[in-house]
């Protein structure tokens, strides 16, 4: 999937917003981030992939491909 710039709210940190630029999602079940070599600190930054929902069956790989991406 597709996605454009938005803003999250965490639940898993307190319902914290966050800038999310525009990235695409890959179906992953059940990966986690350990699994590819991501440490908690580098989740969330736009220079960096990893898994969301990690461990469950609905988990996707998050890849974000910039700011200069605008909307469609």
């Amino acid at each position: 999937m597709l996605a454009t710039d938005e803003v999250w709210h965490d639940r898993s940190s307190g319902n914290t917003a966050r800038h999310v630029y525009p990235h695409i999602m890959v179906y992953a079940p059940y990966l986690k981030n350990s699994d590819i070599a991501v440490a908690p600190e580098q989740m969330w930054r736009p220079d960096r992939v990893w898994v969301q929902y990690e461990g469950r069956p609905d988990a996707y790989l998050i890849f974000e491909v910039g700011s200069t991406w605008s909307n469609p």
